[in-house]
């Protein structure tokens, strides 16, 4: 599900070419959907950090639902994307890392 709606939002947004722009608006798109990113990207637009979770209550009994947000992210931004760090796993943020698919 996460990957179709990746595909949906990369039609939407066509121009945008490097790593660091969709992050960019990803992180965006995450405020407008509820996430608390600030909008920002961090560490030149390789990582999004967000201080809560729209899916808290439910990934608390299924960490599952974490596998949407990863397969969003990674689709939208054509990266493998590292869960550095998880708030339904004890974390203090929700914490994603990008980097290209080869590394």
């Amino acid at each position: 599900m996460g990957t179709r709606v990746a595909a949906q939002l990369r039609t939407q947004f066509p121009g945008l070419k490097t790593r660091q722009e969709k992050t960019k608006k990803l992180a965006e798109l995450m405020e407008e959907l509820g996430y608390h990113t600030g909008g920002e990207t961090a560490a030149g637009g390789t990582a999004i950090e967000a201080d809560n979770c729209v899916f808290h209550e439910l990934a608390l009994k299924n960490p599952d639902v974490c596998q949407f947000d990863l397969a969003l992210l990674a689709g939208f931004t054509d990266s493998t994307v590292d869960h550095q760090e998880c708030m339904a796993k004890g974390g203090h943020v929700c914490r994603f890392k990008f980097r290209p698919k080869s590394d």
